[in-house]
């Protein structure tokens, strides 16, 4: 309740419940504004709030291409066939529609487009999967099924169906970096610049003046808090941190997850479960 009326005041904080877990998740803007928070639900509310460790928000964009099709009448009185392929940088979900119109009436085009963005705000890591392209190759209602045959059941089914075209196209994990620009004394220059290495920050240009020099470049975003808890005292509190988003980066290593909320069209029996019990 606390959160979610906070979560209405202010645009820059999203939240999702995982009611299945009793967990609930909080999207915000560095420590700082976690620290507000916290100290807002007290205050406020007299909730003692406990605060799991910060993580940086990734995508998910597609690796290639992948098709896929489901078919009347089973798991529903639907056919839908979905292609999933890259799209442009910053272009988030491209919805097209490959068949003539006249198919279907408009709502159950808008059925399966809303089902395919919702289904893809968790991809196959847990992340939002973006800059990609959907293009619906085929749809079908039976009309010798009545009522039966319905924008309803498309909407049902498209979760199924765009993640399996995803699960054939695959992900690229990418994480958050954030361009900087630092001011710190030259006599600091030296170790901030070893920090910012140890970091794996990469420094792009620097301006050195009698008494104090200018560092601009790029960080990784969860490198960041870091960098700001380490800069006074390698500058004797006289740095100077600036930062914002710079772009996403595919991710060297292991490959960051987010847990799932709500029934998983990863798992069919498990959605299908979920659908029959009115989960979606």
């Amino acid at each position: 309740m606390a959160l979610g009326q906070l979560a209405e005041q202010d645009p820059l904080i999203n939240l999702r419940k995982d009611d299945s877990q009793q967990e609930m998740f909080i999207s915000l803007y560095g420590e700082v504004q976690k620290e507000v928070i916290g100290q807002i639900l007290l205050d406020d509310f007299h909730v003692a709030a406990v605060f799991d460790e910060t993580r940086p928000i990734c995508v998910e964009r597609p690796a290639g291409i992948g098709e896929a099709v489901d078919r009347v009448p089973d798991p529903f009185i639907a056919t839908i066939a979905l292609t999933l392929e890259p799209g442009a940088i910053d272009s988030g979900v491209v919805f097209r529609i490959g068949i003539e119109f006249g198919y279907l009436p408009m709502s159950y085009y808008t059925a399966i487009e809303d089902a395919v963005r919702e289904t893809l705000k968790q991809g196959l890591h847990g992340w939002a999967v973006t800059d990609c392209i959907v293009t619906m190759t085929e749809a079908i209602r039976i009309r010798d099924w009545g009522p039966m045959t319905n924008a309803a059941e498309h909407r049902k089914l498209a979760p199924l169906v765009v993640m399996a075209a995803l699960q054939r196209a695959g992900t690229v994990v990418c994480a958050p970096m954030n361009q900087f620009r630092l001011e710190v004394p030259v006599e600091a220059l030296a170790p901030v610049l070893g920090l910012l290495a140890r970091l794996g920050a990469t420094a792009e240009a620097s301006e050195i003046g009698a008494v104090r020099c200018t560092i601009t470049g790029t960080i990784a975003a969860f490198q960041l808090h870091d960098l700001g808890r380490q800069l006074p005292g390698l500058t004797h509190g006289e740095g100077m941190l600036e930062s914002s988003f710079s772009h996403y980066e595919p991710v060297q290593g292991v490959v960051p997850k987010r847990q799932r909320t709500g029934i998983n069209p990863l798992n069919r029996g498990e959605y299908l479960r979920g659908v029959a019990t009115g989960e979606y």
